[in-house]
C-alpha cells in the first residue's frame, strides 16, 4: 500500500512539474508574441510623429486595392507636402522642424475619418488613403485641410508663422495600378507647388 501512495505522490508531483513547465512555455510563448507585436508595431510606425510609416502605408493601400477590385467602391489617394519646409529648418532650425511635422501630423490625424489611412510618407510629405471616396469628395476633404493648416498658428521662439500644404488628389480608376494612381496624384502636388503653392489639385 505505501508503494502504490509513493506511486501517487509521484505521479502527482510530476504532475504538477509537467503543467508548471507547460504554464511558463505558455508564458513565455505569450511574452514572445507580445514582443513580437511591439516589435512589428515600431517598425509600421514613423518614431517622430507616431503616424504609420512608408512600409505600412504600402500594406494598407494593398489591402484597399484589393477590396476596391473585389466591390468596385469608390478609392482615393491624396499626398500632402508642407510648402517651403526648407525654409524653416534653414530659418529656425531642425528642431523647429520637427515640432512643425508633429503639429501637421497631429492636425491631420484630428480630422481624418477612422476609416482614412493616413502614414507620413518621408521627408515632409504626407499620404492619406480615403476608402468610399470619389476624388470630388477628396478634393473637398483635402481642401477642408489645407485651410485648417493653414488658419493654424506655429510658434518659433517669439515670432509666430503661418504654415501652409499642397496636395495632390487621384482616384482609382478601371484598369489602374497603386504606382499609376500614385504617380498621378504626385504629378497634382508637384502642379500644386508650380502654380504657387497652398493649394490641392486633382490628379
Amino acid at each position: 500500500h505505501l508503494s502504490i501512495r509513493r506511486q501517487r505522490q509521484m505521479c502527482i508531483r510530476d504532475s504538477n512539474k509537467l503543467s508548471a513547465k507547460i504554464a511558463q512555455i505558455e508564458a513565455e510563448s505569450s511574452d514572445l508574441k507580445s514582443k513580437l507585436a511591439l516589435e512589428h508595431d515600431k517598425a509600421m510606425r514613423d518614431p517622430l510623429t507616431g503616424l504609420a510609416n512608408r512600409i505600412a502605408y504600402d500594406e494598407r493601400l494593398m489591402t484597399e486595392f484589393t477590396r476596391w477590385q473585389r466591390y468596385q467602391t469608390p478609392l482615393s489617394l491624396v499626398i500632402c507636402d508642407i510648402d517651403n519646409f526648407k525654409n524653416i529648418n534653414d530659418t529656425f532650425g531642425h528642431k523647429a522642424g520637427d515640432k512643425t511635422l508633429k503639429i501637421i501630423a497631429q492636425l491631420l490625424t484630428q480630422n481624418c475619418r477612422q476609416s482614412d489611412f493616413l502614414s507620413r510618407f518621408g521627408g515632409e510629405e504626407f499620404t492619406i488613403v480615403l476608402p468610399n471616396t470619389n476624388k470630388a469628395e477628396a478634393m473637398n476633404f483635402a481642401n477642408k485641410l489645407r485651410i485648417i493648416i493653414e488658419k493654424s498658428r506655429f510658434n518659433y521662439g517669439n515670432k509666430s508663422q503661418t504654415i501652409t500644404i499642397s496636395c495632390g488628389v487621384s482616384e482609382f480608376s478601371e484598369g489602374d495600378t497603386t504606382e499609376a494612381v500614385f504617380e498621378r496624384a504626385d504629378q497634382a502636388l508637384y502642379d500644386a507647388k508650380n502654380s504657387g503653392r497652398n493649394l490641392c489639385l486633382p490628379g
